[in-house]
Parts: structure tokens; C-alpha cells; sequence
């Protein structure tokens, strides 16, 4: 195919939009729709290639692997190489372990799937997998291998022609997106089936079956609209964006008129595209799109926390320094070598090989803890620092409630407490359970990670809500139980942030000093508590956050030789908190049962990160279990016997001191 430089300079403009989306540009919140003008380019090209050959009858099967092989693959296990000794230096196990998987993933080109299980693409925790851009090679990779023997079979079992073929599969895909998108956006978002019709669009294309349009006039008119279809997504989606489905029409609509109105002469849009500094950067694109999601992410490890734009921005000049080399070096040199089918077999096995082995090794060794001694290795033990009973515990299913059958733990088989809430919650069970062994008691657990403790939240899961209705039907059942405790990161339920969705309000009260929002929460919760079969009410309260993933970033300053972190700052830790404080000193909960966690975590300056040289969070948010055994005291409030509490007409609000 003749070479035509206004492709790579979408492909610059696609792979800007990417990088400076992942920046954090706030101007470019739909960046991320850059994947998507790469996807069509990708179908048009390649099924442009497979027809052209099939039509001369030259197709050849290992020759078209080869070459997908050579442009791929070289610069996608160098890139990994690197990521991954850059890890071994830095990262604490646990990281260091999904960093390894996600390569072992990435090197069969199934990290897409992975990605479909865990958080959605604009959940807080995609910034730290550092193999998240894999994700839509993997889904190239994936059509690559359904395309040419889709192709074929086709052709030679019907008598459709080219454009009858791509239509039908991409109309079925594109209907696949729109209801997945609507069931399982998460899903929609990584897996093929609904991602397959956007590189079909290009080899819509690739048909011949649209004309080539001789209008000047008409041609300036397509390509400035396939120029405008672009922009307007990348300026104007966000996260809050239902997508893919229709909304990524769009772009690819943009691509493919861009594309189309290029094949038959100039236009405004095609020159400038085709400049040389587009075009060069277009050139690199693929290194930049390796490259720039890994320099990113170890400058947030370094950092502890996310990246300001400015910060971003200043990792520009890295980012493409790094990918030209690997365009000079590798990228160019595999894709004109000139090694056979059976050679580059063999190398791309054994490197796959390798991976799966560093993979399955890495994951039996535990994150290979023993990179580390000494004192480094207690900071990076931190990461792992989590409640040892959360498999077993954490999330009982339906089936288990409705049986009466969750986690007992203390020191009776018959419990008198009950401790609810959400990940905060089951990181500070250790300390609630031998808070409850002191006393000679025993706490059922019924905790849900992610799920904030309110029925009827519209903001939480289907999954949510049901477990909530649940557990409070067995609470109201077992009469044993006398007291409840309620633990959850309240900071995001009463602001409505970190993850900016407003809980039980209308989306436009999204300030979080609203007083509306806060009746209504309130209203919420001391209905649910009043629902609760008169049982006491405890709420543990103000335990902090931090602005670092700690265990993390304690160890690779220590590594560099920077200071180690102190804490977020008691006057900034009281102002995230002070929404909370407004929301329980409500006379909503008058009668109910205020723990302050304040002085167990914080002192007069800080709240620290570390407890006698012991991380006291396993990342930014949850204590790990040595602190919550530690402040273990805090919960004896919890811990009165029934008699004690018939006696006692009202139990007021506690603020204790740490023993």
C-alpha cells in the first residue's frame, strides 16, 4: 500500500489525545477516545492488505503473522522488559506480583479480559496497574487473529461480496456494545465483542465500496466534519460518559470520513495531518502509546499519589525521548528484518514462555519479597498487612446470610455484636474482634468491599443493596445480637467524594456543604438504623486518609534516599473530616454511639503513617491490620454486656483516649 503521511498524523492526533488524557488535562476529559481513531485506522489498514491479497490470490496466512509479529511485538516485550526490572526495584510484593501477571497477560494478549473483571476504566485504582494500555493491543491482537480466517471462510463458502461480509459482523457487534454497555459497561469496555465493529468500520473501508469523492468542495466539507467528529469527543466526553456503544460512533465516524475523503485528493485537513511534525509523531505512535502509560505510572509510584497536570506534562519530554529510541532501535529494525516465520516463532514462544514463567514464579514467591532486607522489607510487608480473615470473611454470600451462616469471631460461639460496613470496616475487624475476645465476646461479620453501608443508595450496586437487605434481615432474626457497629469511609458518603458521584441526591447538589444533601443522608441513615430491630448503634468515625499509597511510598523513598513521609497533616485531615462531624452531630443520632478515632491515628501535627516503624495503612485509605490491632481499645465501647445496656437509658457519644 502506498505510503500516505495524513494517516500517521491521525494517528499523532489519536495518540496525543491518549497521552495528554492520561496526563490529566482537564481541557481533554475525552481523550481516551483516541483508542478508538486507532482502532479504525488499524481495521482499515489491515483489511485493506488481507483483500487486496486475497482478490490476487497471494494471501498467505504465516507471511501476514509474520509481519503483525514484527511491527508488534519486539517493542511490546522490550517495553515490558524494562517495566518489569524498573519494578523489581521499586515495587512493594503485592505490586510487583500484578505487575508480573498483568505482563505474563499482556504477552498472550488477553490482559483485556483481566482488565473486564477488575475496576472499570475510570475507577480510582486503573492508575496504578501498569499494564493497563495493554488492553487495546490486546483487542487488535484479538481481531487479528478472527479477521483473516473470518475473511476467508466467507469468501470462499458464499458469493457475498467484500462489503456484505465486514457489514454483517460489524452490525453485530456494534449491537453487542449497545447492550453491554448498558449491563456491564466494565465489560463493554475491555472485551472484544463489542469492540470489534469500531476496527470494522475501517475495513468498511478497506471495501471499496464507498466512491471516491472528485467535489473539492465536498471532499474540505467531509473531512473538516470527520475532523469536528473527532474533537468533539475528546473535548467534550468525560467518565461520566456512557461508553463504548453509540457515543463511540463519533470518533470512528470522524476516522472514517478523514480517511475516506484523504483517498481521492487534498483537502485543509489532510495537509495539515500530513505536515511533518504530525506525521513524525504519527511515526512514533505506537512506542509513545507503550511507553508513556508506564513512565506515568512509576513517576506516580515515585510520587505516592496521583500526578497534577503540570506534572504530567513535564513527563512529555521522557516519554518521547524514550519512545524514539525504541522506534530507532527496535520497533524499525524488527519490522525490516528479514527473519522467517519459523524463527520468529520460535523467539516470540520463548519470550511468551518466559513471561509466564516470571509470572507463575513471581506469584509463588509471594512478590518475591526476599528483593528486600532489613528494614526495607518491613516497609514493603506493609502492603500485605491486611486482615487475615477477609477471604473467608469479607462478602458472605446471599446464600450464607440467608442461612444465618456468616463469620463468628471472638472469644464465644454466640454473638452479641455485629460489625457492618464497607473495606474500611473489614481492614479494622482485627482490632473489633480482639476487642471482643477482651471482653469475652464474639462479633458476627457482615462487611462488603465497596459497599457503603445504606440501603437504598442509588449509588451503589444492584449486588449492594441486596446484601444490605440481607444482612439486616438476619440482624432483625438473631435475637443474640444486641449491638451494631457501623464502619465505612464516611468522608466519601457525606462529600460525595473521592469518587465524585453525590450519594442519595440529585446529581446538581454536588457541592459537599450542601445542607439539603446533608438532611437527606442523614435521614437515610438514622431510617436504617431505626430499622434495625432497636438494636444500640455504634459508629466509628474519623479514621483518616492518606495522600500516599503508604507502604509503597515509604519504600521507594527510603530506596532513593528522600525523606519519609510523615502523614497527612492534622489541619487537613480535620477539614476532609469536618462534613463528617456536621453530619453525626445531626439529633438524628442523638441516641446513637459516636467512637472518634481521631486519637488513636492522629497527633496534634500529623496523622502518621507509620506505628513504631510499622506502616499503619496498607495504601492510601484502609488501616492495616497491625494498627488496627493496635487501637484495639477503641472498640471497647462496643463490648457492654446486655444487662449493662438495660440498665443505661441512653449510651452517649465517646471520644476515648488510646491506653
Amino acid at each position: 500500500m502506498k505510503y500516505r503521511a495524513e494517516i500517521d498524523g491521525l494517528r499523532a492526533i489519536a495518540v496525543l489525545s491518549v497521552i495528554l488524557f492520561h496526563s490529566g488535562v482537564s481541557f481533554l476529559p475525552g481523550g481516551f477516545v483516541g483508542v478508538d481513531v486507532f482502532f479504525v485506522i488499524s481495521g482499515y489498514l489491515i483489511t485493506a492488505i488481507i483483500i487486496g491479497q486475497m482478490t490476487e490470490q497471494t494471501f498467505s496466512a504465516a507471511d501476514f503473522y509474520l509481519r503483525r509479529a514484527k511491527r508488534i511485538l519486539p517493542a511490546l516485550f522490550a517495553m515490558m522488559f524494562v517495566t518489569a526490572l524498573v519494578g523489581a526495584a521499586l515495587l512493594t510484593p503485592p505490586a510487583f506480583e500484578r505487575l508480573m501477571r498483568s505482563i505474563g497477560e499482556a504477552s498472550l494478549s488477553i490482559s483485556n479480559f483481566s482488565f473486564a473483571r477488575a475496576a472499570g476504566y475510570f475507577d480510582e485504582g486503573t492508575a496504578w496497574r501498569p499494564m493497563l494500555h495493554t488492553w487495546s493491543l490486546g483487542v487488535e491482537e484479538q481481531f487479528y487473529l478472527f479477521l483473516p480466517l473470518y475473511l476467508f471462510i466467507a469468501r470462499s463458502r458464499t458469493s457475498w461480496s467484500w462489503q456484505r461480509i465486514v457489514t454483517l459482523p460489524m452490525i453485530i457487534s456494534f449491537a453487542i456494545a449497545v447492550v453491554m454497555v448498558r449491563h456491564w459497561p466494565t465489560a463493554a469496555y475491555y472485551l472484544p465483542f463489542g469492540r470489534f465493529w469500531e476496527l470494522l468500520v475501517g475495513s468498511l473501508l478497506a471495501t471499496g465500496t464507498f466512491g471516491a469523492i472528485r467535489d473539492d468542495r465536498r471532499r474540505q466539507a467531509a473531512s473538516a466534519a470527520g475532523l469536528a467528529l473527532i474533537a468533539i469527543p475528546v473535548l467534550f466526553y468525560g467518565e461520566n460518559t456512557t461508553f463504548p456503544g453509540e457515543t463511540a460512533l463519533l470518533p470512528c465516524l470522524g476516522a472514517f470520513l478523514i480517511l475516506h475523503s484523504a483517498r481521492s485528493g487534498r483537502s485543509f485537513v489532510s495537509t495539515a495531518l500530513a505536515s511533518t511534525p504530525l506525521a513524525f509523531i504519527g511515526k512514533l505512535s505506537y512506542s509513545l502509546y507503550l511507553w508513556h502509560w508506564p513512565v506515568l505510572y512509576f513517576a506516580r509510584i515515585i510520587k505516592g499519589q496521583a500526578l497534577t497536570a503540570g506534572e504530567g506534562l513535564a513527563l512529555l519530554p521522557l516519554t518521547f525521548a524514550v519512545s524514539y529510541a525504541a522506534w530507532r532501535f527496535i520497533e524499525n529494525p524488527a519490522r525490516r528484518s528479514d527473519a522467517s516465520f519459523r524463527t520468529a516463532a520460535k523467539l516470540v514462544a520463548a519470550t511468551v514462555a518466559t513471561c509466564i514463567s516470571l509470572w507463575v514464579v513471581t506469584e509463588q514467591l509471594g512478590g518475591m519479597p526476599g528483593r528486600f532486607s532489613g528494614v526495607e522489607r518491613r516497609m514493603a510487608s506493609g502492603a500485605r498487612d491486611t486482615n487475615p480473615d477477609r477471604r473467608a470473611c469479607d462478602t458472605p454470600s446471599l446464600e450464607r446470610l440467608r442461612a444465618g451462616t456468616p463469620c463468628v469471631l471472638g472469644a464465644d460461639k454466640v454473638p452479641g455484636v455485629a460489625l457492618m460496613g464497607d473495606s474500611i470496616a473489614d481492614a479494622l475487624a482485627p482490632g473489633v474482634v480482639a476487642a471482643a475476645e477482651q471482653a469475652g465476646q464474639s462479633v458476627m461479620i457482615l462487611t462488603k468491599e465497596g459497599c457503603r453501608p445504606i440501603i437504598w443508595s442509588r449509588s451503589d450496586s444492584g449486588s449492594c443493596q441486596r446484601f444490605l437487605v440481607e444482612a439486616e434481615q438476619l440482624l432483625k432474626r438473631t435475637e443474640t445480637i444486641h449491638t451494631v457497629v457501623i464502619i465505612a469511609r464516611w468522608t466519601n458518603i457525606a462529600s460525595g467524594y473521592r469518587y465524585g458521584a453525590p450519594i442519595l441526591v440529585p446529581p446538581s447538589m454536588t457541592h459537599p456543604d450542601d445542607e439539603a444533601k446533608l438532611s437527606r443522608l442523614a435521614a437515610a441513615l438514622s431510617d436504617q438504623f431505626a430499622h434495625l430491630d432497636q438494636k444500640r448503634i455504634v459508629v466509628v468515625g474519623f479514621v483518616p486518609e492518606q495522600p500516599l499509597y503508604v507502604p509503597q511510598t515509604v519504600l521507594v523513598r527510603h530506596r532513593l534516599g528522600q525523606p519519609l513521609p510523615s502523614g497527612v497533616s492534622r489541619d487537613v485531615f480535620e477539614e476532609r473530616q469536618k462534613i463528617v462531624r456536621r453530619l453525626f452531630s445531626r439529633p438524628n443520632f442523638a441516641k446513637v454511639t459516636l467512637i472518634d478515632a481521631t486519637p488513636f491515628f492522629c497527633n496534634d501535627e500529623t496523622c502518621p503513617v507509620q506505628d513504631q516503624g510499622i506502616p499503619a495503612f496498607v495504601d492510601d485509605n484502609h488501616p492495616s491490620a497491625s494498627k488496627a490491632l493496635s487501637v484495639r481499645a477503641m472498640f471497647a465501647p462496643a463490648f457492654v454486656t446486655r444487662e449493662r445496656l438495660q440498665s443505661t437509658a441512653k449510651a452517649p457519644p465517646v471520644s476515648q483516649k488510646p491506653s
